[in-house]
């Protein structure tokens, strides 16, 4: 069974856009300029609460302070620009 990789680092190339970096090698630019102002991630306009991001080590979801993540899967999915049933169906 194929698993996704594991977020294992982050650095932010500008405010709202995130470079992740995945335990195979893989890595790419996260754009989450739909999400800025929108519900719990308001916070990401208070001063530099954006660059607070970290990787959970409970979860391996990129978070921010309060609790607030992104699904590490979907995150993958996300980076690369693919679906959930793409992902699946290159098994």
């Amino acid at each position: 069974m194929k698993v996704v990789p594991k977020i294992i680092r982050i650095e932010f190339p500008e405010k709202y856009k995130l470079h992740v970096h995945f335990e195979n090698g893989e890595d790419g630019i996260l754009n989450l300029t739909n999400l800025k102002g929108r519900g719990v991630f308001e916070m990401w306009e208070d001063g530099d609460n954006f660059f607070k991001a970290y990787i959970n080590p409970l979860n391996v979801a990129v978070t921010w302070p309060g609790d607030i993540d992104l699904c590490p899967d979907n995150t993958y999915f996300k980076v690369k620009g693919i679906s959930p049933e793409d992902f699946i169906n290159q098994l």
